[in-house]
């Protein structure tokens, strides 16, 4: 039954039409409009008084419609703050776990000079982010690989029961797909990003944040980044605690409804994402934390 529904609501004619004047009159729920889906692009208003062009590419992608939706702070309303406060000092920005690339076209909007760099193993989602990518005349550096501890090959598999949701891993099966690892000491390296650039990275890889770290060492932190990071659970956060590269920072859970708390280390957040902010900007985000 379920096949069959979603079957006849894909044959719905202009949904996206349809979806458009109702927003206009109704304001819909999550629980709602996130069954709500259609395929194509639309664009929202942002903050900066700019225009994104995104393409929504149907079920299982609820960032998308969110932003159609209810517009730029519908989806991780608190975490976009901070991205796109900080997008507009960096000089470099790694967005690390893309997805289709929400927040790296995010800091392209608000920062059209930003060296921007956009990590996703998934060629499926790649092709959406290079699409927004081009539909918005951006820069962005796409880069179909996974960020890990070591180089070389990798394995992810997708949740069959959501297309965008998958796990990167070292040991392969029949249905693993490989892709290309490397390690963002290497990168920064090849790249000869300085160390006088003002870094924001962005790393959402479902559980392997320890790893993306570990792979840049000492090489990243020289750069002092600051850092969103997705925390899923207490047993990563323990993880990512015991890194040794931490001095000098201070850290922020995120609520996406209440907003930032100020927490000695990194924790697993009601929302999941952290932010680590190194000392020599610090002074900076309180600045940014009064407005908000």
């Amino acid at each position: 039954m379920k096949h069959f529904l979603s079957y006849c609501y894909s044959l719905i004619p202009f949904k996206k039409y349809i979806y458009s004047c109702c927003k206009r009159f109704i304001s819909l729920p999550p629980s709602i409009f996130r069954h709500l889906h259609f395929k194509g692009e639309f664009s929202i208003g942002l903050d900066n008084a700019s225009t994104l062009t995104l393409y929504h590419p149907g079920k299982d992608f609820s960032m998308e419609s969110d932003h159609f939706w209810k517009g730029e702070g519908a989806c991780e309303p608190y975490s976009i703050k901070a991205w796109t406060f900080w997008a507009k000092t960096a000089t470099h920005i790694l967005d690390i776990g893309a997805n289709t690339g929400t927040y790296a076209l995010l800091a392209a909007a608000y920062n059209p000079t930003a060296i921007i760099h956009a990590f996703e193993p998934n060629p499926s989602l790649v092709e959406i982010i290079k699409r927004n990518n081009t539909r918005n005349q951006f820069n962005i550096d796409v880069h179909t690989k996974a960020v890990a501890d070591t180089k070389g090959k990798l394995y992810w598999q997708t949740n069959p029961s959501t297309y965008n949701d998958y796990t990167a891993h070292r040991s392969s099966s029949p249905t693993n797909t490989i892709v290309d690892g490397i390690t963002l000491a290497d990168f920064i390296r090849e790249h000869k990003i300085p160390i006088s650039s003002i870094m924001l990275v962005k790393i959402d890889v479902e559980g392997y944040e320890t790893e993306v770290l570990l792979g840049g060492g000492t090489t990243l932190f020289e750069l002092q980044p600051i850092f969103l990071i997705e925390v899923l659970n207490d047993k990563q956060a323990k993880r990512l605690q015991l890194l040794p590269y931490w001095e000098g920072y201070s850290f922020y859970t995120i609520e996406e409804r209440k907003g930032f708390k100020q927490t000695d280390t990194l924790v697993m957040s009601p929302s999941n994402n952290c932010i680590a902010i190194p000392h020599k900007w610090y002074s900076l985000w309180l600045e940014f934390l009064k407005r908000n």
